[in-house]
């Protein structure tokens, strides 16, 4: 019933908010989209009347909200799955506060187009790297075909003396020529610059995701 309660008010704010929208559209230069927020919490009945509801308003785009505030990983995936194919098959479907790659492989797979997530910066504040790697690679998580990656915490005392670049693959010079050492000291000591770098390392690891994965869609390998 609570969630049924919460369900209506976000339908009202809504309506409310694309009548303004609409009303002072030349305002914003067509340069906004405004997209409808899905909710209905865990249950898919909900979920469902509120797909319906708000695709009959013509937004510009339809979110799927409500999925990363503390829910199980499995709760999500067939959260997404149910919900995506209720969504207009001809506007952007954008996934809300979801990251890690195999989250927007399985949300890809499921019809998501866009995605939002802290993760890149947040994990790389915490000196979580991501890189590509082999399938067979030690903690390799196998995305999709052969593609896989493995997360390194680069404060670990494994690479106190690791003057390999942090990244050799990577097309910014930056992360060719910073050691994996100096990048560990500059985060122990909480350098600014240490953040930066491994946040560019993190940025340039999820463009080259996206990349890969709309470059698998053309070629239907996903």
């Amino acid at each position: 019933a609570y969630a049924k309660a919460s369900l209506e008010l976000t339908t009202r704010w809504a309506v409310r908010c694309k009548k303004y929208f609409d009303a002072h559209r030349s305002h914003f230069q067509h340069t906004q989209a405004l997209f409808a927020i899905v909710q209905g919490g865990r249950f898919k009945r909900l979920r469902k009347r509120s797909a319906q509801q708000l695709a009959q308003f013509n937004f510009d785009g339809y979110a799927i909200g409500g999925v990363s505030v503390g829910e199980s990983r499995n709760l999500v995936k067939h959260i997404v799955e149910y919900t995506a194919p209720l969504l207009p098959e001809e506007k952007p479907r954008y996934l809300m506060g979801l990251g890690k790659p195999e989250e927007i492989v399985m949300a890809v797979k499921a019809g998501i187009d866009m995605f939002d997530c802290v993760i890149p910066t947040r994990e790389a504040r915490h000196a979580r790297l991501y890189f590509f790697c082999s399938a067979r690679a030690k903690g390799a998580k196998l995305l999709f075909g052969t593609l896989a990656y493995r997360q390194s915490i680069i404060t670990n005392k494994k690479f106190e003396a690791d003057f390999s670049p942090v990244n050799k693959e990577s097309r910014l010079p930056i992360l060719q020529k910073t050691s994996r050492a100096y990048l560990r000291h500059l985060l122990a000591i909480d350098e600014g610059l240490g953040f930066r770098i491994a946040t560019l390392n993190n940025v340039e690891f999820y463009l080259e995701l996206m990349n890969k994965i709309r470059q698998a869609i053309i070629k239907e390998k996903i």
